[in-house]
């Protein structure tokens, strides 16, 4: 599930760095993908329960010194996937305050226009 490649250290020491390899986190966008439209008729909670439980299991697997970047895209991706499935069942549109790592925070457009007088580090 990962690509080697050679990297020097902040000291100047080649080591080697591990990295997800392409076609695994396509394949795991893929399988969120599909979860996000098994349970497109659950609630938003069961919904971000289910997403916690495998962004936290491909942590514990790729989470590894060198791949911090490749993990924030991942949590990145789901999560824009989980809220174009969000906008799809609802027809109403949803705005996320902040990118959380289990998640995100969804408040409806309606209220965010209601709320528009407070600050953002307010509504979040």
């Amino acid at each position: 599930g990962f690509t080697h490649t050679w990297r020097m250290s902040r000291k100047g020491r080649p080591y080697v760095c591990r990295q997800t390899s392409k076609s695994r986190f396509t394949r795991a966008l893929n399988k969120i993908k599909a979860y996000c439209r098994k349970t497109i008729n659950l609630p938003l909670n069961e919904q971000r329960e289910g997403l916690k439980r495998r962004m936290q299991g491909h942590y514990s697997y790729y989470g590894i010194i060198g791949n911090s970047k490749a993990a924030h895209r991942f949590a990145y991706e789901a999560n824009r996937l989980w809220l174009e499935s969000i906008r799809r069942r609802s027809g109403q549109l949803y705005v996320f305050c902040a990118l959380e790592h289990d998640g995100l925070r969804l408040i409806p457009k309606e209220k965010e226009e209601q709320e528009a007088g407070q600050n953002v580090d307010e509504r979040c």
